[in-house]
């Protein structure tokens, strides 16, 4: 008798805990991982700037324009590929906020 009372008050705690759960992750989910995309994005785009950047210096210092060139540009398309996706990912989130916006406009 006793093994079965700890057993329907441990499925209730579970069915609570579960609960308390999945409205935390409801909540902080989509932030979370907007942040975290946007985070991706952001560290894309400045492993681009930093080649760009030590491509330059390595140039600067031993005077190679083949090697440096080639890590410049690869820099560049990293940093291109980044930027451009940020600029995609935003003006997604703005064209639906402006929807959302003229929804209740016109509701």
């Amino acid at each position: 008798m006793a093994a079965m009372v700890c057993s329907v008050m441990n499925e209730q705690n579970t069915e609570k805990y579960s609960a308390k759960i999945s409205q935390i992750i409801i909540k902080w989910g989509g932030p979370i991982v907007s942040l975290f995309s946007y985070g991706l994005i952001l560290g894309l785009t400045g492993s681009g700037l930093a080649l760009m950047a030590v491509s330059m210096l390595f140039a600067l210092l031993f005077d190679s324009g083949f090697f440096s060139g080639f890590g410049f540009l690869s820099g560049a398309v990293i940093f291109t590929a980044g930027g451009s996706w940020f600029l995609w990912k935003a003006i997604r989130e703005l064209e639906s906020l402006y929807q959302r916006l003229k929804k209740s406009e016109a509701a």
